[in-house]
């Protein structure tokens, strides 16, 4: 299907052709985008799957789970302005994007990636979970397949990882990956699992830099993606805002420190001009308004020095509050937090 067909097409009869040329207007949340871009792709790792650079994170907060008309939007126009990775993720928080997101994708089903988490629930086990996925959403394979890199005392998810690589043999997973939450939990995948992993997810931000081995830098995660690009392993960055629940705080922040800088513009800017060569980057969005303003640090990636001076004073503040934002499920991130270094403040680099 071609893509202005796709945007037109409603999975759900939630959006008709009225809904999408209803306006031009920046004001209404579903216009049609003037902005047609096509985004940057590459492949993950050493493996065949392309991916787009700019990927959609399908969290969404358990009270917007509701807005489906213009999630649906969302999703469409993405795809219309040349996003093709999705990440669906569901369970947690009680964000349930599965049966959704599957609706939403319906009509490109294999012109898009598929980038999925493996979280039973309702009693299934890790197996069967997967291949409630496969039907749910139709599809023959997906494209990624993570579980959480978690100490092999910790987890019951270490007696699906063999399984996981034997399903990718079999054609049912094209790239096999984990998502990091700490480095400890990291350092045991790949002493077991570092010559069949194909990528790695973890945090990246301006704020959450720590990466291995104790460093503190914004420039320690270089050597640390060396070490996944010299083992094939791929690079996908997660949390370029530094989570949810730190965004209304640094919003305020960034608007008392200069008014004219966009917080989403600089956050998005800092990891594409990183160093990092990543091969995608997933962000969570919401709204419309959230997708609509991500995109364009895309459309122009060039970071401005005012952009870098926001960034650099912004996390000064985040250092006298992170005890009271972070939840107690992201506290390991304080320890990701760049400290300073003889007193002085560490200049984003």
């Amino acid at each position: 299907m071609k893509r202005r067909g796709f945007l037109t097409k409603s999975a759900t009869g939630i959006l008709g052709i009225s809904a999408v040329r209803c306006s031009d207007d920046d004001s209404n949340p579903l216009a049609p985008s003037t902005n047609e871009s096509g985004i940057p792709t590459g492949k993950i790792g050493t493996t065949d799957v392309t991916v787009s650079k700019f990927a959609f994170g399908s969290h969404v907060l358990k009270e917007n789970v509701n807005d489906t008309a213009e999630r649906e939007y969302m999703i469409r126009d993405a795809y219309e302005r040349g996003v093709t990775t999705f990440d669906i993720y569901n369970a947690e928080g009680g964000a349930y994007q599965y049966e959704p997101m599957s609706r939403y994708l319906a009509p490109i089903l294999y012109d898009v990636q598929l980038s999925m988490a493996v979280l039973p629930e309702s009693g299934r086990t890790y197996e069967q979970e997967f291949d409630h996925m496969l039907e749910l959403f139709n599809r023959d394979y997906f494209d990624m397949v993570r579980l959480r890199a978690r100490s092999k005392d910790q987890s019951t998810e270490w007696s699906f990882w063999e399984r996981l690589f034997e399903l990718r043999d079999e054609g049912k997973v094209r790239a096999v990956g984990t998502a990091v939450h700490t480095t400890d939990d990291l350092d045991t995948i790949l002493e077991y699992y570092g010559d069949e992993l194909d990528y790695v997810f973890f945090p990246y931000n301006f704020y959450h830099n720590k990466a291995w081995q104790g460093h503190y830098s914004s420039e320690d995660y270089i050597p640390f993606v060396q070490t996944l690009r010299d083992r094939g392993i791929g690079v996908v960055t997660i949390k370029p805002f530094a989570g949810d629940y730190w965004i209304p705080s640094l919003k305020t922040a960034a608007k008392e420190l200069n008014p004219d800088v966009s917080l989403t513009h600089a956050c998005l800017r800092y990891v594409i001009n990183s160093g990092l060569k990543l091969d995608t980057t997933f962000a969570g969005m919401n709204h419309f308004r959230e997708f609509d303003e991500n995109i364009k640090a895309y459309i122009n990636p060039e970071m401005t020095e005012e952009e870098t001076t926001v960034l650099d004073d912004i996390r000064g503040v985040m250092e006298k509050t992170a005890h009271l934002v972070l939840p107690d499920h992201y506290k390991f991130l304080n320890d990701w937090a760049p400290k300073p270094v003889n007193g002085e403040k560490t200049k984003i680099v």
